[in-house]
């Protein structure tokens, strides 16, 4: 509980090595934009401007968001726009899957 009350407090979530989990995607949910690397080219919580390899990089973004408030609200809603979609395209399979299996029986 109390990691998701600290991390909605948050503007930015940052990850700099390659294997976030769960984490790029708890962010993104709570309108946190996520700054890092990924390892599978993870196009759905991690925006491509928003990739970084050190904290040069990650330092660089943050100035430039914090100096343009409407890249900030774009990136967050091409976040949660791809969390929609993600979500939608796993909900699609399940009905589908369901389908299949009533279909099968």
């Amino acid at each position: 509980e109390q990691y998701y009350r600290n991390l909605s407090k948050s503007k930015y979530a940052i990850c700099l090595t390659r294997r976030h989990g769960q984490f790029f995607h708890d962010a993104a949910s709570l309108n946190t934009v996520c700054i890092g690397q990924t390892s599978n080219n993870n196009n759905y919580f991690l925006h491509p401007d928003m990739i970084c390899d050190s904290i040069t990089c990650v330092q660089k973004k943050i100035e430039i968001l914090e100096q343009n408030p409407d890249y900030y609200s774009s990136i967050v809603n091409w976040q949660l726009n791809n969390i929609n979609n993600l979500t939608n395209e796993f909900l699609s399979t399940l009905k589908q899957e369901i389908e299949n299996k009533r279909e099968n029986k």
